[in-house]
């Protein structure tokens, strides 16, 4: 935020999930307050962030190694390795879904979409 906004007149958008909000995370967003604003954000909203599905798989992968990576680098290597399985296919797919994403959203009226 300092490197982009060193204005000082950057928006920081986070969903609001339960990890989000720990003591710790607040405690960042409350120390760096003046120097960029949160954007205020409703709970458990429809989340539209292709990204999401990008952690979920990653995640599934890692899991799918059959082994627990006991340290940082083991992790890192196995999130690479991952990574680096998925085709260019899939994120396009992913950035392809979004109108039909929104329309969802907007259907269900910002409610829960199969999504």
């Amino acid at each position: 935020m300092l490197y982009y906004h060193s204005h000082r007149n950057g928006v920081f958008q986070q969903d609001n999930c339960t990890s989000h909000r720990s003591r710790l995370a607040t405690a960042w967003l409350d120390e760096l307050s003046s120097i960029f604003s949160v954007m205020n954000w409703p709970l458990r909203s429809p989340d539209l962030n292709t990204t999401e599905h990008l952690w979920d798989v990653l995640e599934k992968g890692v899991k799918a190694h059959h082994t627990t990576q006991a340290t940082l680098t083991e992790l890192w290597t196995a999130l690479a390795d991952v990574w680096q399985a998925n085709s260019v296919e899939r994120f396009r797919k992913l950035v392809e879904s979004m109108p039909r994403r929104v329309a969802a959203v907007i259907k269900a009226r910002g409610g829960p979409t199969r999504y």
